[in-house]
């Protein structure tokens, strides 16, 4: 990972190899779990992910009861809106308008 990682400091980025008591010195919120961290890479500098998204998707990635029904209740409004601009498209361009 560090490696791939690298590859952003050709744009500029800053990245540190942090070990366990590096990561959980920066998010002192992961200190009981400190033992089962290897380390980390922080990029400060580094804006383009959204760490929000990626945990609900990794949240929804395990197993458990009612995945598929919030999965669901998740996609429906993606969905919609998808088909609803199908529809409005479709109106714009139909001919007897």
């Amino acid at each position: 990972g560090v490696e791939h990682m690298k590859l952003l400091e050709s744009d500029g980025q800053e990245i540190r190899v942090l070990d366990r008591d590096g990561v959980v010195a920066l998010d002192p919120s992961l200190a009981s779990a400190k033992d089962k961290i290897a380390g980390g890479i922080h990029c400060p500098t580094d804006e383009t992910g959204d760490p929000a998204k990626f945990t609900r998707a990794l949240a929804l990635h395990r197993e458990f009861v009612g995945r598929g029904v919030l999965r669901a209740i998740l996609i429906i409004p993606w969905v919609i809106s998808a088909v609803a601009a199908s529809y409005i498209w479709k109106w714009i361009y139909h001919s007897d308008f």
